[in-house]
């Protein structure tokens, strides 16, 4: 029988280890990546209009939202200051898609009573491609106008915009309907996302690859920069007419205290023209006032 020596035995268990490492540390390294994969993000959805809408939250699912009766996917939405919650009025921009879809890529919380469009209603700007007695086509959607408020010049291959709500039977109903406004017929909308990476004359933004090569840019980029980014889709390209760093603030209050400021001025200028018509009534009362007394002297 072999004995081994004592004195050789920490040499022998120091080689076994080595052999050990050596047949284990190769798997090892080969199972490792040496990065991890961004997530597939799915292309953006080719839009045929733009809109805003507000109401209040009924619903929250994974990527969705219900407001007012309408479910819209909001997979792709920026949140502008705190999260939604049940019961929240709230205001949603985004792209009606070309497959009919509400995409929403900026919501926001805002006070109900300082809001920019009436609960439930939809603001919708795309092309009227089609018009039937009372029906109309916008966007591919169609809709109500049997009591709609027709603006002067409407017509089939225009680019209009229209006031609608859902009515209980999911159609649209609309309000009112004009030409579409030269800020409206851009066809521009916006996105924030993350800058994910760069390239000579693109970022890749929310996974969209974007051409930035004739873009107004605010600020230096870099990746892991939170952007707005002002799109267009054109040529089957989504083309950036703006991109400038967000700084991740709520500006709503903002927006809604120019709103307010606005009103305050009209309603000041309301003022001022009843402070002028009753000078000018009381001027008048007091020159016949004048007049009767010179004829009575």
């Amino acid at each position: 029988m072999n004995i081994i020596h004592p004195a050789r035995r920490p040499v022998l268990l120091a080689l076994l280890v080595l052999a050990l490492l050596a047949a284990v540390l190769p798997a090892a390294a080969q199972a490792t990546p040496t990065s991890t994969p961004l997530p597939i993000t799915a292309p953006l959805p080719v839009p045929v209009a733009t809109f805003e809408f507000e109401g209040f939250v009924e619903a929250i699912g994974p990527g969705t939202i219900t407001v007012n009766g309408l479910t819209l996917d909001t997979s792709r939405a920026y949140v502008k200051g705190r999260a939604a919650a049940l019961g929240d009025a709230v205001k949603l921009e985004g792209v009606l898609s070309n497959s009919g879809q509400m995409v929403a890529y900026e919501l926001r919380v805002v006070d109900p009573a300082r809001r920019d469009l009436r609960p439930g209603e939809l603001e919708l700007v795309g092309m009227l491609t089609a018009m039937t007695q009372n029906r109309l086509t916008i966007g591919g959607l169609p809709m109500d106008a049997t009591n709609a408020e027709f603006g002067s010049g409407v017509g089939i291959g225009q680019l209009v915009k229209v006031h609608a709500t859902l009515n209980a039977q999911g159609q649209w109903v609309i309000r009112e309907i004009e030409v579409a406004s030269a800020d409206d017929s851009d066809g521009e909308f916006k996105i924030t996302g993350t800058i994910s990476e760069m390239g000579d004359g693109y970022i890749v933004v929310n996974g969209q690859r974007i051409s930035i090569a004739n873009a107004e840019i605010e600020g230096p980029l870099a990746i892991g920069a939170l952007v707005e980014v002002h799109l267009l889709f054109v040529d089957g390209q989504w083309v950036a007419s703006e991109v400038k760093l967000e700084d991740g603030e709520d500006d709503s209050d903002d927006d809604q205290d120019d709103d307010s400021d606005d009103d305050a001025d009209d309603d000041q200028d309301d003022s001022d023209d009843d402070d002028d018509d009753h000078g000018d009534d009381h001027g008048d009362d007091h020159g016949d006032d004048h007049d009767d007394d010179s004829d009575d002297d």
